[in-house]
């Protein structure tokens, strides 16, 4: 099974560089921790990451993605590489092709809908996202 998940995640690999749309991700960094007082955690600085992603569009036509409220035609549902890191990122916002969006909360039925497993490894990174308003 190993050898057949690493073909799987190379392919994918692949295809993402291949075919994917490079989504430009940016974050705020913050150098000190929050003030005990004031709550203030300085200036931030912005963190850059550029990695290729399969992007769809929600269309306004009724389809099993619609079936789930959280989802709105306008929203953009990207693909990343599984190691994709967004953990413990603050205000990231999503480039893609020159339009801004941020992430959408998602519920746990739409999160394991969308859930591409191979031996208990996920393959995507998939993040739901709306336009910035």
């Amino acid at each position: 099974m190993d050898l057949c998940l690493a073909e799987i995640q190379n392919e994918i690999d692949r295809e993402l560089a291949q075919n994917g749309t490079q989504v430009v991700l940016t974050w705020d960094v913050y150098a000190q921790a929050p003030d005990p007082v004031t709550g203030d955690r300085g200036t931030p600085t912005p963190g850059t990451l550029a990695s290729p992603a399969f992007v769809h569009y929600v269309a306004p036509a009724v389809s099993s993605v619609r079936q789930f409220n959280e989802v709105q035609v306008g929203d953009v549902i990207l693909d990343f590489a599984s190691d994709v890191d967004l953990a413990g990122k603050e205000n990231v916002r999503f480039n893609v092709k020159g339009k801004l969006y941020v992430a959408r909360k998602l519920s746990n039925e739409l999160g394991a809908a969308w859930d591409v497993m191979v031996g208990g490894v996920q393959l995507f990174r998939t993040v739901l996202v709306r336009p910035i308003t």
